[in-house]
């Protein structure tokens, strides 16, 4: 006997019995006993690992690779140990070297920021929010470039 499994399609896709039970039932994207793959067993010395790695800045593939396991679920079970408070919140920027720093400021006002930053393959918003931290203010003036950046500090 065929069930409708609440699917908008019609008749072809139907299920049967034990799949509509499991369908609807509240623990669907739970493991069952025995299926192991892609779903990480989380006890305390796993989580302490996922910390670890994810604070040694892995990428969630390699981290996803280490556990056997989709990345997508890793970083969903870290966001959960995030909101308890039982891992840091990790803000991962790609942060720029000094000597394209050098390379940026020596040519600030000869050609655009977002000109520099494609040179150097960044944002035009991170090249631009780095030299407001070191100490650089955009003054507009009338001119082909459009900013001009003068050091404040």
């Amino acid at each position: 006997m065929y069930r409708y499994s609440g699917c908008r399609y019609p008749y072809p896709h139907r299920i049967t019995g034990d799949a509509y039970v499991r369908l609807m039932s509240l623990d669907f994207c739970k493991p069952e006993k025995g299926d192991t793959e892609f779903h990480v067993e989380w006890t305390p010395e796993n989580e302490e690992y996922l910390i670890e790695l994810v604070g040694e800045g892995r990428t969630w593939t390699e981290i996803a690779d280490i556990f056997y396991a989709v990345a997508g679920n890793l970083m969903l079970h870290y966001a959960r140990l995030v909101k308890k408070g039982r891992a840091p919140k990790m803000v991962r920027t790609r942060a720029i070297a000094s000597e394209l720093m050098e390379y940026v400021i020596a040519n600030l006002n000869k050609k655009t920021a977002a000109q520099l930053a494609q040179e150097i393959g960044y944002h035009a918003n991170t090249v631009t929010g780095r030299l407001r931290q070191l100490g650089w203010k955009a003054v507009r003036l009338h001119t082909r470039t459009g900013v001009r950046w003068e050091k404040t500090t």
